[in-house]
């Protein structure tokens, strides 16, 4: 499990207070978040893989204080999984991002391009885009190509060229994440060190600049929610069946009480309680037949007693005869 517990599993190293010098003593949250760790048997795995370093994921802003809150806890057994953890640097709030690298067995899915129509908005890339189509047919306009093979290979041509400017630019924005990011963790550190004013504001500065270069993922994200909404929103595509499967999943049932008090969660011992229990329910009385001669007698005992409504005469002489009885109660 992971979140902000809002407590600190260690409060000797896990917390500083700049106001006071000195690192906080523990708070009834604390205890209960370690005894809950060693009851559930959960390892804190940043703190594993980091036994020594002081570092902090909350920044307080009204008690100039920082400390260690959100946590990643993870049970014995997925420990050889994890291959590293980090804490990150608080840019958009006052949290910090916490990351815990999985390696999972599997295969690698399959993996199709598609093109990111934010780049056109750039006059550069629509100007670098129109030479190369320029630059294709002026080469390969020829007599003895058709039109029709000449329209084709167009468009793997400046398919690969929009690969390659698409590559660039987002080497290019990572690099300039990377700088800030890099400059944000240098900043972060002299301000937990220090605590001055000076490197306070340094710091505000770096983020500041972080956020407006994230702003361009984030455009991009919403201008693809958009698409995606608009073109399959009242269609019965992919967003209707991710909508239909977490139904399914909600009304799944996965355990169920055996005779013998226990709980069970294999599917196959799941099926036969619930068979069980609906043969059980529906066949309440299976000794009811008519090669029970003790229960025709009490069907006809009770139907010989019985004052229930009759058909009128008039009725009955409709038929053309008068109503029998069934030949089993007769």
């Amino acid at each position: 499990m992971g979140g902000d517990f809002n407590a600190a599993p260690a409060p000797a190293i896990d917390r500083k207070s700049g106001a006071l010098g000195a690192r906080l003593t523990a708070s009834p949250q604390d205890a209960m978040l370690a005894r809950f760790i060693h009851d559930a048997q959960l390892l804190d795995i940043w703190r594993l893989h980091h036994p020594g370093d002081h570092d902090f994921s909350f920044y307080s802003h009204p008690h100039s204080s920082y400390s260690r809150i959100d946590l990643f806890l993870l049970p014995t057994r997925t420990i050889p999984l994890t291959t590293r953890s980090a804490i990150g640097s608080i840019s958009w709030s006052d949290h910090a991002p916490v990351s815990v690298w999985v390696k999972l067995p599997g295969t690698r899915s399959g993996w199709s391009w598609r093109l990111n129509s934010s780049i056109l908005q750039s006059a550069a890339v629509l100007e670098e885009v129109s030479a190369h189509l320029n630059r294709y047919f002026e080469e390969n306009d020829l007599d003895d190509i058709g039109p029709d093979s000449l329209w084709l290979a167009h468009k793997a041509v400046i398919r690969g060229h929009l690969i390659q400017i698409g590559s660039r630019l987002k080497r290019e924005r990572m690099s300039l994440l990377v700088e800030l990011q890099e400059r944000l963790a240098d900043r972060e550190a002299a301000h937990k060190s220090s605590h001055s004013q000076a490197d306070f504001d340094a710091l505000t500065t770096v983020r500041r600049e972080l956020r407006s270069a994230l702003l361009t993922d984030v455009a991009r994200s919403l201008a693809w929610t958009r698409r995606t909404f608009y073109e399959y929103s009242n269609k019965a595509h992919t967003m209707l069946a991710r909508k239909l499967r977490n139904q399914t999943r909600s009304k799944l049932v996965t355990s169920a009480h055996t005779s013998q008090g226990s709980i069970t969660t294999i599917p196959s011992e799941v099926n036969q309680i619930f068979t069980a229990y609906f043969k059980k329910l529906y066949n309440h009385s299976p000794d009811h037949s008519l090669r029970n001669p003790e229960h025709v007698r009490e069907v006809q005992e009770f139907l010989a007693t019985w004052k229930g409504p009759e058909l009128p005469p008039l009725l009955l002489e409709g038929w053309g005869q008068k109503s029998q009885k069934p030949r089993w109660l007769q």
